[in-house]
């Protein structure tokens, strides 16, 4: 495994808010920015980007326990609030008579990208697919961080795979089904290969990644303005514009990106963009009740605000029990002694807690 060359992401997590915004948005069928779906594509470059990073990042033990590792990680990251929001959801459809096994089990197993297209049935876990593509790319890249020798090697199978995907896209668009070929792994998750490239590439000056951020953004902005979406345009030009302006922007970002860069990284944003998990995560069930019972503007505000009070919550009582878990198992496998309470210079016990920095890194 190779060393990962050192970065500074904090520019990004502002950028996360773009999946559960544009979701919100669509969702509660709010007019304007047709474009908007195109937030799972910047989200899923910047994904890709800071799971190569993690991947990458020097580790202990042979590569059987770095695969481990690694995925125990990535597990307790996502799977915690995943199975909160299923079970809830899933008894509330159970207490309105609604069949809701299949969906459950698909949506907690990391299986919605390949059950969703099949029966192309949306339900209220519909957008669970971005998390199984997820998790099946962090699981596909462990194995190559750990059998590819360089740096070099690992950039031209990324390089590989994300053409493979985009023509595969393109080939399935003349002929397949708008919903199938929009949720399949195999025909959308390119954005993660590209994203994973930008994890190899060398560092930018200042300069020119204040330009880029600049530029990309802008870009991404009249894709959210101007495309449409289930049309195979989407499929065939906007995806990959988009995806090709979202790595300019997250690679201009971490390296200062100027203005934009200074602006993504007030703490407002940066708190938000930590939320963004759980305020996609709980969107999409608040949105289905909304949208039936009001109109799309307010719909949209309700289910922001919803989104956001959940997402807080649970990113206190679940997401953060279960990232200093998985950072207690990382130091028990090197052999380190979990941290104790913090102390005064008086010698009194403090409630120490993780910094706002230290929850910023735990991608």
């Amino acid at each position: 495994m190779f060393r990962q060359r050192p970065r500074s992401d904090r520019g990004c997590h502002a950028c996360r808010l773009w999946r559960p915004a544009d979701a919100a948005r669509s969702h509660t069928r709010l007019p304007g920015f047709s474009g908007s779906y195109l937030g799972v594509d910047v989200f899923f470059v910047l994904s890709g980007y800071l799971t190569t990073s993690l991947a990458f990042a020097p580790a202990t033990g042979g590569g059987v326990e770095r695969f481990k590792a690694f995925m125990t990680r990535r597990l307790l990251r996502i799977w915690p609030l995943l199975l909160l929001v299923v079970a809830v959801t899933g008894s509330v459809l159970a207490v309105l008579g609604q069949p809701v096994t299949a969906e459950v089990l698909s949506s907690a197993l990391f299986m919605a990208n390949v059950t969703l297209p099949v029966v192309s049935a949306p339900g209220v876990l519909i957008h669970t697919w971005t998390l199984a593509a997820e998790m099946q790319f962090y699981a596909l890249i462990a194995i190559l961080a750990i059998l590819l020798p360089s740096v070099r090697v690992f950039r031209s199978v990324a390089v590989l795979l994300f053409i493979c995907v985009t023509l595969s896209r393109i080939a399935a668009t003349s002929g397949g089904d708008w919903m199938f070929v929009y949720n399949s792994p195999v025909t959308h998750t390119s954005g993660l290969f590209l994203g994973a490239v930008l994890a190899t590439l060398p560092p930018l000056p200042a300069r020119q990644s204040a330009a880029l951020a600049f530029l990309a953004m802008a870009g991404i902005a009249i894709g959210f303005a101007s495309a449409t979406f289930a049309t195979a345009a989407a499929l065939v030009v906007w995806i990959p514009i988009a995806e090709v302006a979202s790595a300019a922007a997250v690679f201009g970002l971490v390296h200062g990106g100027g203005l934009i860069g200074t602006l993504l990284r007030t703490p407002l944003l940066r708190r938000l963009g930590v939320l963004s998990y759980g305020i996609y995560l709980w969107h999409y069930p608040i949105a289905v009740l909304a949208r039936n019972s009001f109109a799309a503007p307010t719909a949209f505000v309700l289910t922001a605000a919803a989104s956001v009070v959940l997402a807080a919550a649970s990113f206190r009582w679940v997401e953060t029990p279960a990232r200093r878990l998985a950072r207690n198992l990382g130091r028990a496998r090197a052999g380190e002694p979990a941290p104790g309470p913090a102390r005064h210079l008086s010698g009194r016990k403090t409630d120490a807690k993780p910094t706002h920095d230290r929850r910023l890194r735990d991608a």
